[in-house]
């Protein structure tokens, strides 16, 4: 599975909407809009809570007492994911497409 990294550069013209187009269809295949569909076990049983952070409120996702990751919104609003278990990052479109990267991430590793 692979993630986007911390380390993208700028890409002029076509080449950077083929980028976009690319990271787009992962994270479809990472986290897919989910909102048409029950929600899954576990993820159900993960819990999410927010603290304040340079960046604005950052979602951290338990499983019980550990961490499994966590989860922001930048100014494009989009959401920036860390999963505990990665060095990578992800961005996807929704806060539900990013807690569901974070419990995916921690139950593929």
């Amino acid at each position: 599975m692979a993630l986007v990294t911390k380390n993208i550069q700028s890409v002029p013209g076509t080449q950077q909407q083929e980028l976009e187009r690319y990271l787009n269809w992962q994270v479809q295949q990472i986290a897919p809009d989910a909102s048409e569909t029950k929600i899954k076990p576990e993820i159900a049983l993960t819990e999410i809570d927010s603290v304040p952070d340079i960046f604005g409120t950052l979602y951290r996702v338990w499983d019980g007492m550990i961490l499994l990751g966590t989860f922001y919104e930048n100014q494009d609003g989009r959401w920036v994911v860390q999963s505990c278990n990665r060095e990578d990052i992800l961005i996807v479109g929704t806060s539900l497409q990013a807690h569901i990267a974070v419990v995916a991430s921690y139950l593929s590793y």
